[in-house]
């Protein structure tokens, strides 16, 4: 992890650096400088030139999901919690450090088979800034204050912890979780019909085409709120219906109070757009702080006595200050206090700039 601090003891009994940390330390710094000179927002919003803001809904809401977000969170959710599910194929992503698979599974209840992205969760801390299943379910999360499920613009992602045995990156696989017989990872679905846009944000047609403004402002208001520092194109994913330009974003971790920023890509952490939807931000003004207390926990998986976590409702939060909680048994993850507290910062900011008149709204 860039910006971890590598020592050996010296014969002296004092602490040396090694070469190792000397390199990551300046790799850590260049990157933290140089993404330190793309925080800033524009410092003027041209007028958008359109003057009707149809909503845009189709006859297939759910074009890009292989089911609809609230059947996956029921019958899918529940047959991957059950483990009722068949590995049918797995293949490495094209994109990526972490280890993603791509894999299809076959569900038997449902007589369906669907493609997901699974990412084993780190060791021992099952997170770290470049892999932080609990910031991606979060953000799943977050965007459900302000969108309908129509609208979502990260796939349904969750927790699930498979044997071993079969689990999808083959029978190498070692239990992450101390004295559990499982491998537990993160599990998102994998959109259809999508592509990586040539041209990811286009300001003249955003000003001119209200459909296209709607999209982004959707895009950009999630990432503003969960300081989404990871702008690589990959990341971001475009509808290939030219009338229809859908964008989610895919790969969520490194956000919040993450320490890695990607210096060579345009991150989307502030608001880049010339204006902000008028109903996305009336959805915020209604939130209180203590609605954002759910976050705290967005998985919570218990030991069963074959040594396999699985899924729970979300309990009492066993430590608010950290993200990861692992107590006798029970598995936590979701936000910290810190990284709610930033999130309703960062929410109250952006109304404040729509109050202002400092950031328009259509």
């Amino acid at each position: 992890m860039l910006g971890t601090r590598e020592v050996k003891a010296s014969a002296r009994g004092g602490l040396r650096d090694t070469g190792c940390f000397r390199l990551t330390a300046a790799i850590f710094c260049a990157a933290f400088l140089l993404s330190a000179c793309d925080t800033s927002a524009p410092s003027e919003r041209p007028p958008v030139k359109f003057t009707e803001t149809p909503v845009p809904r189709q006859t297939d809401k759910f074009a890009n999901w292989p089911m609809p977000p609230d059947v996956i969170e029921d019958e899918v959710v529940r047959s991957l919690y059950e483990l009722d599910f068949e590995l049918v194929s797995k293949k490495g992503t094209k994109t990526g450090i972490t280890g993603a698979k791509e894999v299809t599974l076959l569900f038997p209840r449902l007589e369906e088979e669907l493609k997901f992205k699974w990412k084993v969760a780190e060791s021992g801390t099952l997170d770290q800034d470049n892999n932080s299943p609990r910031r991606e379910i979060a953000i799943y999360e977050i965007q459900k204050l302000f969108l309908d499920p129509e609208d979502y613009v990260v796939p349904t992602s969750l927790m699930v912890c498979v044997p071993t045995a079969w689990a999808p990156q083959g029978t190498t696989a070692k239990p992450n979780v101390p004295d559990t017989k499982c491998v537990l990872g993160n599990i998102s679905v994998w959109l259809l019909e999508v592509t990586q846009p040539d041209n990811f944000y286009d300001e003249e047609r955003f000003l001119e085409d209200p459909i296209y403004a709607y999209y982004m402002s959707n895009f950009n208001l999630l990432t503003f709120l969960v300081a989404h520092h990871d702008g690589k194109p990959s990341n971001f994913l475009l509808s290939k219906e030219e009338d229809r330009p859908h964008l989610f974003a895919i790969d969520n971790g490194t956000s919040f109070r993450s320490l890695i920023r990607n210096p060579f890509a345009t991150n989307w952490n502030v608001i880049r757009i010339p204006a902000m939807r008028a109903e996305s931000i009336d959805r915020l003004r209604k939130i209180e702080r203590e609605d954002l207390d759910q976050l705290g926990v967005v998985a919570e998986l218990e030991i069963n006595d074959d040594g396999v976590l699985v899924s729970e409702p979300p309990g009492p939060n066993l430590n608010p200050v950290r993200g990861v909680r692992i107590v006798d048994g029970t598995v936590q993850l979701g936000l910290s206090e810190a990284e709610i507290d930033d999130l309703w910062k960062r929410i109250q900011a952006v109304i404040e700039e729509v109050d202002s008149g400092e950031l328009p709204v259509f």
